[in-house]
C-alpha cells in the first residue's frame, strides 16, 4: 500500500463522513429531558408567588418615611400605634 497526500486525504474525509453520520443517527433517536410536576407541587409554587406578593414593600412609602426621618420632621401618632396593637393583640387572640 502506498501512502501519500491523496491517500491520507482520503481516509479523513471517510472518517469525518462515517463520523458525521453516526452523530446525526444519535441525535435522531435523542429523547427529551422532561419534567411533570404534581398538583399539589403546582399549588406550592402558586401558594409561594402569592405570599411574595403579598409581602411585597411599598417602595415610595419607605422612601418618603426615610426622607421625613432625615429631615427630623417624621411624626406617628400615638393613637395609631395603639390602634395597631390592639388590633395584633385581639387577631392573635382569635
Amino acid at each position: 500500500m502506498r501512502i501519500d497526500q491523496t491517500s491520507i486525504s482520503k481516509m479523513i474525509n471517510s472518517y469525518k463522513k462515517s463520523d458525521l453520520s453516526k452523530t446525526n443517527k444519535s441525535k435522531k433517536n435523542r429523547k427529551k429531558d422532561q419534567l411533570f410536576l404534581s398538583e399539589e407541587a403546582l399549588q406550592l409554587q402558586k401558594s409561594k408567588v402569592n405570599l411574595n406578593k403579598s409581602f411585597a414593600v411599598d417602595k415610595e412609602k419607605v422612601s418618603r418615611i426615610k426622607e421625613q426621618l432625615k429631615q427630623g420632621n417624621y411624626n406617628v401618632s400615638g393613637e395609631d400605634i395603639a390602634k395597631k396593637m390592639l388590633n395584633q393583640v385581639i387577631n392573635k387572640s382569635i
